[in-house]
């Protein structure tokens, strides 16, 4: 059954249950379509034009104009208002619309794509601004092109991210990386964006807690007990000279491993006894990183020695350089942090001591020298390990207490010495002067 009224807000509240179409008089070919009632009582309602192109004979069309749920009679009428006033001109709205939605379907089917969005970011953004561009590109690599780069960015929807590039990377076991990627996406595309290759950024509301989950931060600080155990047990494990050496740096300098397996011999001034990281190897962003001086002690000159000795055949830039690069000649490149944790990882529970990670040797460092037997000044502790200071401090003090850090890292190196083992041969000992020459 129809009815012709004018088509209102009220009347569309209390359409009576026999009712089906309700054909507004005052537009011509404009009406409401009610559909059958469901359980709960509502009905469907949506409004429609009507018209003929091409006179008495041409084309019928019904345009739908949207649903009553979402708009209201007085919305509805003005846009059908406008379409009756295009098809007095003699245009085919219906076909106009349908075009228009195949052409946007192929611009979303052939248009840019996630790759695309990378290539881009990779280029004008990371290039430009952070320091190690190569540990997003491996990022880049390993879990967002391979399952998403193909995602046309007209089409990218948050489901499909996390079920396809994110969820896969939980599924093995790496909680925290799946919240890094989750970051980097959102940071991408909102790059992409600001450089018009998308209107939004699906990821905006996504969160790391329903990602990867809380990250808690670690606190695993290693007894004198557990690393003399530790350093006893890594060359029975045939554990490489370079990564049990990294480890000893580790805790001996209180650098982070990537600081010690990207080490130059042009950075280390052995006359000073002084190694300076350049500010670019250093974690912060760029406008806060600076310089990081390390003080030498004789252990540490010991072990560069013994280094020099072991790998200067290879005449490479790095004091510890591959040995195994995939697309270069040894020492051309410099070993891989990664390389370190994998190695500790395969062998946590060969090694005697509770589950850690070779950051927690950082941590150790730092906890250690404010033991009671040391009780080095928190402040020397922060310089050491070169983090940013806040308040007047950070701000105003230049001085760089190299002589107190000095100080410190003699004392600390008395006391943890012997948990190391042989820290380096007695030979090679004696050749330090002649190696720090030949350098």
């Amino acid at each position: 059954m129809k009815v012709s009224q004018k088509i209102t807000d009220a009347v569309i509240a209390n359409v009576p249950a026999e009712v089906k179409r309700v054909v507004d008089t005052e537009i011509r070919g404009f009406y409401l379509d009610v559909g059958a009632q469901k359980a709960d009582g509502s009905r469907r309602m949506s409004y429609y034009l009507y018209y003929r192109i091409g006179g008495r004979n041409g084309t019928e069309r019904r345009y739908k104009i949207g649903e009553a749920a979402v708009m209201t009679a007085g919305q509805a009428r003005a846009e059908a208002k406008k379409l009756k006033s295009r098809v007095i001109l003699n245009e085919d709205v219906f076909l106009t619309r349908k075009n228009e939605q195949r052409r946007l379907e192929h611009e979303e089917d052939t248009g840019p794509d996630i790759n695309l969005l990378a290539d881009e970011f990779m280029r004008i953004y990371v290039a430009n601004q952070r320091k190690r561009p190569e540990e997003v590109e491996r990022m880049l690599k390993a879990d967002i092109r391979p399952t998403l780069g193909e995602l046309k960015l007209g089409k990218l929807k948050a489901r499909d991210i996390i079920t396809l590039g994110l969820d896969p990377i939980v599924a093995r076991g790496s909680r925290v990386q799946a919240n890094k990627t989750l970051s980097l996406l959102k940071q991408m595309l909102g790059f992409g964006i600001g450089r018009g290759l998308l209107e939004s950024n699906v990821l905006s509301h996504v969160q790391r807690v329903n990602i990867g989950g809380n990250e808690i931060p670690r606190d695993r600080v290693l007894s004198h007990e557990e690393i003399e155990k530790v350093f006893k047990k890594l060359p029975q494990l045939n554990i490489h000279h370079q990564i049990i050496t990294v480890l000893k740096l580790i805790v001996l300098t209180g650098c982070r491993s990537n600081e010690i397996c990207q080490a130059r011999w042009s950075e280390v001034d052995f006359q000073q006894n002084i190694w300076v990281i350049p500010k670019e190897r250093v974690k912060a962003t760029l406008s806060r990183a600076k310089v990081h001086k390390v003080p030498l002690t004789p252990i540490v000159v010991s072990i560069l020695a013994e280094l020099k000795a072991a790998y200067g055949y290879l005449n490479s830039p790095y004091i510890l350089p591959s040995l195994t690069p995939a697309s270069c000649l040894p020492g051309q490149k410099a070993l891989d942090k990664r390389s370190v944790a994998r190695a500790i990882k395969r062998n946590l529970s060969k090694l005697g001591v509770d589950p850690f990670v070779p950051h927690d040797l950082r941590a150790t460092f730092a906890t250690r020298l404010g033991d009671d037997g040391l009780d080095v000044d928190p402040f020397i502790v922060e310089k050491l390990l070169n983090h940013s200071l806040g308040g007047v401090a950070g701000k105003y003090n230049r001085n760089e207490y190299l002589e107190k850090r000095s100080n410190a890292l003699n004392r600390w190196h008395e006391s943890i010495s012997p948990s190391l083992g042989k820290v380096a041969n007695d030979e090679i000992a004696d050749l330090v002067p002649r190696l720090i020459k030949t350098r």
